[in-house]
């Protein structure tokens, strides 16, 4: 729920942003750059584990407004769902540090979207 304000924000941006003419086709990689917030911190005071994956849902909201697939699932009555998630973590995020999202489909089967 923290990230509720960050997501809104996100999508508008990412609605902004289709509409400036920087879409995306189903096989691009988007980037969002975003910055680690005090609400992303544990007590370690580097970003938390599991704030890593609600960053995850906000790459993806991005791809699917910039590709279009948003509007055509929301046509649909269809929404994203994730289903397993594996994630490595290589190094730690510090606060008011910049990162990168990059976020591309990787490939699809008769299940799903592989992100």
């Amino acid at each position: 729920m923290h990230l509720i304000f960050r997501t809104i924000a996100m999508f508008l941006q990412s609605r902004r942003r289709a509409r400036r003419g920087e879409r995306l086709d189903t096989w691009d990689v988007g980037r969002i750059r975003l910055r680690v917030l005090p609400t992303d911190l544990d007590v370690l005071g580097h970003m938390n584990n599991g704030v890593y994956l609600s960053i995850f849902d906000l790459g993806r909201f991005d791809l699917l407004i910039r590709n279009g697939l948003w509007d055509r699932f929301k046509h649909l009555g269809w929404y994203p769902v994730v289903s397993s998630e594996s994630i490595t973590f290589r190094k730690s995020l510090q606060p008011w540090q910049r990162f990168t999202v990059e976020t591309r489909v990787t490939g699809y089967d008769d299940k799903g979207v592989f992100i």
